[in-house]
Parts: C-alpha cells; sequence; structure tokens
C-alpha cells in the first residue's frame, strides 16, 4: 500500500490541514486548482519560503499566513506556486498565422476605421518570451509600416518576481537556441554584465511591450478592445466554471474581428457565439 502522502517523513512537517489551506487560498487568489495530488508540488514550492521565515512546520507556515494583514507573504506565496514554462517562439504555428494572416487583417481594419491603433495582449507572459516574440514577429512583418503605427503589446502575469525578470528582457544564451542567428543579430545585443552568456532584447523590440502585474481573475483596468490575445498554456490550471468565465471575459475585450490564441492543449469545449474557431487553438472574434 502506497503511502498517504501526509504520512511521508519530510523536513516539513504538512497535515492535510495545511495543504487544504494552503490550496484553497491559492485557488481564490489564482483560480489555479490544487488538487490532492499537488501536495508534493505545493510542499516542494513552499520549503524555501518555510526556511527563510524559519518555521519548522507548515502549520506555523498556515498561522503566518493567516496574520498577514498587508499580504506580502500571500503574493510570496503564489509567485513560489506559478509556473513559469515558456520559450521564444512556442507554438511556432501562431506566430506564423499572426505575421502571415492577423497583422495583416489589422491593417486591413485600420483601413476601414481610419486608425493606427493596433493593441495585443499577452496574458500570462512569464519571464517574456513570448511578448518579444510578438514584438519580434510584427517588427519583421511590418518593417517601415510599424513608424507609423501606434502599435502596443501588453504583458501580464500574477508573478512579480518573474515579471521583473521579463521586464529587463535578458536571456541566458540557451533561450535563444531556436532563434537563427540573423534573428539574434536584428533583435538582440550581448549583456556584457551577466557572468553567464547572456543576450538582452534591443531597444525596438522591448519599446512595444509594456509589463503590468493582473489577476486574470480580478479587475481588468484596461480601456478598449485588443487586437489580439495570447492567452497560452493558462487556463489549464483552472476548472471548467473558471474557464469559461475567462473565455468570456477574454471574448468580451476582443474588438470583432480580433484573434485569441490559446495554448496546444487548450480548446473551447462550450458554446460561445461571439467566437468562432479559426484552427486547431486559433478562434476570432465574430463581426
Amino acid at each position: 500500500m502506497l503511502a498517504q502522502p501526509f504520512n511521508l517523513p519530510r523536513e516539513f512537517p504538512i497535515t492535510q490541514r495545511d495543504f487544504d489551506y494552503i490550496a484553497g487560498l491559492a485557488t481564490e487568489r489564482t483560480g489555479i486548482v490544487f488538487g490532492i495530488n499537488k501536495v508534493d508540488l505545493i510542499y516542494t514550492r513552499l520549503c524555501r519560503r518555510l526556511r527563510k521565515l524559519q518555521f519548522n512546520t507548515f502549520k506555523q507556515y498556515v498561522e503566518f499566513l493567516k496574520k498577514d494583514e498587508n499580504g506580502d507573504e500571500v503574493l510570496a506565496l503564489i509567485n513560489s506556486l506559478t509556473t513559469n514554462m515558456t520559450s521564444f517562439y512556442r507554438a511556432p504555428d501562431h506566430f506564423t498565422h499572426l505575421g502571415k494572416d492577423a497583422i495583416h487583417e489589422m491593417l486591413e481594419h485600420l483601413s476601414r476605421k481610419k486608425t493606427n491603433r493596433i493593441r495585443i495582449w499577452s496574458a500570462g507572459c512569464s519571464t517574456g518570451e513570448e511578448p518579444f516574440s510578438i514584438a519580434m514577429t510584427a517588427i519583421q512583418t511590418l518593417g517601415m509600416r510599424l513608424d507609423k503605427l501606434d502599435l502596443k503589446i501588453l504583458a501580464t502575469d500574477i508573478d512579480t518576481n518573474i515579471l521583473s525578470q521579463a521586464s529587463a528582457g535578458i536571456y541566458e544564451e540557451s533561450k535563444l537556441a531556436d532563434i537563427s542567428p540573423a534573428d539574434r543579430k536584428s533583435f538582440f545585443k550581448k549583456d556584457k554584465n551577466n557572468q553567464h552568456p547572456s543576450w538582452k532584447v534591443n531597444d525596438r523590440v522591448r519599446s512595444l511591450v509594456t509589463f503590468k502585474s493582473l489577476n486574470l481573475l480580478g479587475k481588468w483596468p484596461m480601456q478598449g478592445q485588443f487586437d489580439a490575445i495570447m492567452c497560452r498554456n493558462v487556463m489549464i490550471y483552472f476548472n471548467a466554471e473558471i474557464k469559461k468565465k475567462l473565455v468570456f471575459r477574454l471574448s468580451d475585450i476582443l474588438r470583432p474581428g480580433g484573434w485569441l490564441y490559446l495554448g496546444n492543449s487548450e480548446s473551447i469545449t462550450f458554446p460561445c457565439p461571439d467566437l468562432s474557431r479559426e484552427g486547431s487553438t486559433i478562434y476570432r472574434r465574430t463581426i
């Protein structure tokens, strides 16, 4: 018989009551559902917090969370539990579509509306590879026309530590493995301040992206609609009810004709009249 996760010998004892409180708090604040199969994940991710706070048990940590009036430790907990896996041009078909189809449709939309405004949102931007990939795709596609456009990319994430890293735009050389030498030369410059071989996105790329902290389940301060939204590999952590609410909110903030990109393991399995499926994980706001 397999040992129950709460009966295993551990550096920091954790009970089911401790787990239930932490998992419930995390779900309440982020929407991410942590089932009993995530005990080891929560334990591993939070051990560093217990060591830093010099606690001996998770019971002590839970009591500390309950007294966290200013929310600093709750924020540290969220930062510890959120996943930050990404890469440049992840799911290349999305960026091919963005460059060959979506951006050209945006230009047609601008012509009809007599405006030069383009807004793209990277929701759950993690360490920044996604919004910078969007920026590089836009630069490659638009060329000199970009100078005449008001194009801005909003990049948001709930993890404030990761946002600081993303905003710096510095990546170790291994992160650029899938970027061609020509693109590396066009969009990056060597970072001489890092002890490991590293590259920094150039000013042209960086200027297109604005990073902001945002909880997708909270209030959205953005005004105006977006031409495209990438919300990829985010909803896999949410339950069905939260997914549905989020999809409808994303649909509402897309302009008619705008594009929504989901992760390759995500799809909309419920009726959403305002979105039509244009690819396996690409949707378009109906006009």
